[in-house]
């Protein structure tokens, strides 16, 4: 499975959050701003429930704009996936949902102007 755009992927260490690549690396360079679902209750308050993405999220989540991590070399994310660090998930996320986590991104404030570059200026295709 290759990674990019959209990709969810488990981490291997507790608490084992989802994370998601938010950016798409062939217009950036190969840069990602990478984040991960965590409880509800915090950031922005964008909910994601196990109705938004069936058979992998168990409980309500957001997305922890505020300790994402990017610029990331997505090379660099394939060798940590090589070394066991993640895990990809294999059910792609639903289009709706990718499209309401990237407009919450653009709103964010917890997002700084550097980290909002990398993000895709239009909505996903489906």
């Amino acid at each position: 499975m290759s990674l990019g755009y959209g990709s969810v992927l488990r981490c291997s260490e507790a608490p084992r959050h989802l994370w998601i690549i938010l950016s798409k690396p062939e217009e950036t360079d190969g840069k990602i701003l990478f984040a991960n679902f965590t409880a509800a209750y915090e950031d922005d308050g964008l909910v994601i429930g196990p109705q938004d993405f069936p058979r992998v999220l168990t409980k309500p989540s957001t997305i922890a704009f505020g300790r994402s991590h990017g610029p990331v070399l997505l090379c660099d994310l394939e060798a940590a996936v090589q070394k066991g660090c993640f895990s990809p998930i294999q059910q792609p996320i639903p289009i709706l949902t990718l499209t309401r986590i990237i407009e919450a991104a653009h709103r964010s404030d917890l997002l700084s102007p550097a980290k909002k570059r990398l993000l895709p200026h239009h909505a996903p295709e489906s």
